[in-house]
């Protein structure tokens, strides 16, 4: 998702549902779920994952230290110690996964939920959690991404999943399977964040498939990870081929002026520059942008596009962007569940113009659907449904636009796998969408939040 869109106030994305687990956190807190969010650190109770009543998981600090020692209050919620009191959380920047969500609220916590067996929840614990629980030791974030994606087209096959933050001070702190993307001495997995080394005065962040990108003071990109397929930006050929992996940050070359940045669990990674124009590096015929040659490794521009600030989204094989002009909406890459909203489906395109779409402020996209946000607080989508991707109360594909059920008052929208989310101007988060069998066909409203 693009950075504007995932840093302005109270934007919210869930996350998608995988191997039958629902991860779109839409239970609701009741008295059967008092502790709600425990402590300074704590975990939000409800569907029965931890603290099912009483004091909850964290005292004040968020491991389990309730009263007396780490059995006070215990997981069970025994005891009496921690702050009991339910809260609701208000996202300042979010960002979905193949298999989970991570969202910056008001206070710079992170709070992270959905699958977490590689620990890319960062709550210290590698248990999956319908809800959302705290990202330990971060209180200073303002942006955040998750990256990682299915692997042999197998749900549940090997992933590298994991959460990235800016904090304030400009640096980056990532946790999940690190091996692809930071140098962490020969630790390949931790549940808790570690620092990127290297990284000073980055204001947001991207993440892709086994990489990672980081726009700059200044307009520049560093990125990190995989780079097979070119994902580094940083060259020497158009054909990659054999570009070596990067544990520590390199400057995108020739990118310059960045003032947007987008990328999710494909191979490629696209900016925004100050005059609108759209560069793209990375996987080309694979990745969100339908041209020759199939790979390039350095910023690749993608004609005819001239996006709006915070107008630009990368799904997994496609994108799209809202045009400065008039705020129509332009999408390029694969067309396989008529996620482009235009020609045939399963024709792969350059960027083509979705018909009747005018007035859009924010655009997701995510693995065969696409949604935008319009100037009136209502949400269209349109290509895959197969799992009320496009929430319209059916699971019937469309490659042309249709609203979203009941959405009339988003302020912003995001796409993850096989879900989407918006969040209301009141601040609550609705979710639609999941995989796996788990679905929701509307938008069910997230708990906590």
């Amino acid at each position: 998702m693009s950075w504007f869109t995932s840093c302005i106030a109270g934007s919210l994305l869930a996350a998608s549902a995988c191997g039958g687990r629902s991860n779109l956190g839409v239970w609701t807190l009741d008295e059967s779920t008092s502790a709600g969010m425990a402590g300074a650190g704590g975990t939000l109770a409800a569907a029965g994952r931890l603290n099912a009543g009483g004091a909850g998981q964290a005292g004040a600090g968020g491991m389990n230290q309730g009263g007396a020692g780490q059995a006070g209050a215990g997981r069970a919620g025994a005891g009496a110690a921690g702050d009991t009191t339910v809260r609701l959380l208000v996202a300042t920047a979010i960002s979905a996964g193949t298999d989970g969500t991570c969202a910056v609220i008001t206070d710079g916590s992170v709070w992270c939920w959905g699958a977490n067996e590689q620990g890319q929840l960062g709550d210290g614990t590698m248990k999956d959690s319908y809800v959302p629980v705290r990202v330990l030791g971060i209180s200073d974030a303002v942006a955040v991404t998750t990256g990682g994606t299915w692997h042999s087209g197998v749900q549940g096959a090997s992933r590298n999943t994991y959460g990235c933050a800016v904090l304030r001070d400009g640096t980056v702190h990532c946790w999940g399977v690190l091996g692809a993307v930071v140098n962490t001495a020969g630790i390949n997995t931790s549940s808790v964040p570690v620092p990127v080394p290297g990284v000073t005065g980055a204001v947001a962040i991207a993440g892709g498939d086994e990489h990672v990108c980081a726009l700059l003071e200044g307009g520049t990109v560093e990125c990190w990870g995989d780079n097979a397929q070119g994902e580094l930006g940083n060259g020497p050929t158009p054909s990659c081929g054999g570009c070596a992996s990067e544990p520590e940050p390199v400057t995108v070359s020739t990118l310059s002026g960045v003032t947007d940045l987008a990328g999710k669990g494909s191979l490629s990674t696209c900016g925004v520059l100050a005059d609108g124009s759209v560069h793209c590096w990375g996987a080309l015929s694979i990745g969100p942008m339908a041209q020759s040659p199939t790979v390039s490794a350095w910023p690749f521009p993608i004609l005819g596009v001239v996006a709006s600030r915070g107008g630009l989204d990368v799904g997994y094989f496609h994108a799209c962007a809202v045009l400065r002009d008039d705020g129509s909406v332009q999408c390029w890459g694969k067309n396989s569940s008529g996620e482009l909203g235009a020609l045939t489906v399963g024709s792969d395109a350059g960027p083509v113009t979705v018909p009747n779409v005018r007035g859009a402020i924010a655009v997701a996209a995510g693995l065969s659907f696409s949604c935008a946000l319009l100037g009136n607080g209502s949400v269209q989508c349109w290509g895959q449904n197969s799992f009320g991707q496009l929430a319209d109360g059916t699971l019937s594909n469309s490659d042309t636009r249709v609203p979203v059920t009941g959405l009339t008052d988003a302020v912003a929208v995001s796409a993850g796998y096989n879900h989407a989310c918006a969040i209301t101007s009141k601040g609550s988060v609705r979710c639609w969408g999941s995989i796996g069998g788990n679905y929701q066909s509307i938008p069910t409203t997230i708990a906590g939040f």
